[in-house]
């Protein structure tokens, strides 16, 4: 596209590229930011501590590690999932269809989430 065709674009046309390209601007940052080498485990009991003075019906943390089916780099080569559950195990869900959740992506976890999964793919861990 050239200058004249950019000046020649409506306004609303504008406006609307404008406000995509700040939406993924910030879908891209917010990615970054969970995207790390290592996921630690600490870092997914941080999350589940803050969330929980959020939603005072969490009484405990889901974390299931997967494998990422579909890489965009080194650092997204793993997904690491913390949810809130309730009493009764249940995910806290504020629509009743999704869950109170994160999703960190990493290349690796470290050894402490190696040592709490002992060779599953989940914990379950409730607050004291």
């Amino acid at each position: 596209m050239n200058l004249w065709e950019k000046f020649n674009k409506p306004v609303g046309k504008v406006i609307d590229d404008w406000a995509e390209a700040k939406a993924r601007e910030i879908e891209n940052k917010n990615y970054n930011q969970n995207c790390v080498p290592i996921i630690t485990f600490d870092r997914c009991i941080q999350w589940a501590n803050k969330t929980k003075q959020e939603y005072g019906q969490g009484s405990g943390l889901v974390i299931a590690v997967q494998e990422n089916p579909d890489p965009k780099n080194e650092n997204d080569k793993i997904c690491v999932i913390v949810a809130l559950i309730d009493e009764n195990s249940k995910a806290i869900s504020l629509d009743g269809v999704n869950g109170i959740s994160t999703i960190f992506h990493g290349g690796t976890v470290d050894a402490k989430m190696l040592d709490s999964l002992n060779g599953n793919q989940s914990v379950k861990y409730m607050f004291k």
